[in-house]
């Protein structure tokens, strides 16, 4: 008798998270029917182009919640996928090998306020692996960026 009732426990658990999982992947779907994962986060992919690309970005779409930016000349991407409702930024530099991804949950109804927050914040903790990674060290100051000091900082490295 314990085990039927343990046994029902394990398979409400599971059949509720499934279905959770079916209605947020349903969720962005329809989001996404039309509007392309760029136009619904515009504004943290403009900042994001502007500052690492000097707005020379070129974008690849792997599926419909998930692209990426890059130019031949800079030698790393910055991949953004949407998943369930959380935005995740992934930024690659291939020579260096250094790799900053960050995970952004509850973005399905973003205001662009909050969209320059993510950029502003990601683009420091970029600087921040980067001054990191050229000092060798783990005692970092927090530096604001501003506009071509991300690219020049990329140049440098």
């Amino acid at each position: 008798m314990e085990y039927i009732l343990i046994i029902t426990i394990i398979m409400t658990v599971v059949i509720y998270y499934t279905l959770r999982y079916i209605i947020e992947i349903q969720k962005d779907n329809e989001e996404l029917k039309f509007l392309t994962l760029i136009e619904k986060f515009n504004s943290i992919v403009n900042v994001i182009d502007e500052e690492l690309f000097g707005n020379n970005s070129n974008i690849k779409f792997i599926k419909k919640n998930k692209f990426y930016l890059y130019n031949n000349v800079y030698p790393f991407i910055v991949v953004f996928y949407y998943d369930r409702g959380c935005l995740v930024i992934t930024w690659k530099h291939y020579e260096k090998k250094l790799i900053l991804e960050k995970w952004f949950p509850n973005v399905r109804n973003i205001d662009k306020s909050r969209e320059r927050t993510i950029a502003d914040k990601y683009l420091n903790e970029i600087l921040e692996l980067i001054i990191k990674y050229e000092y060798n060290t783990t005692i970092v100051n927090h530096y604001v960026y501003k506009t071509d000091n991300v690219i020049k900082k990329l140049q440098n490295i």
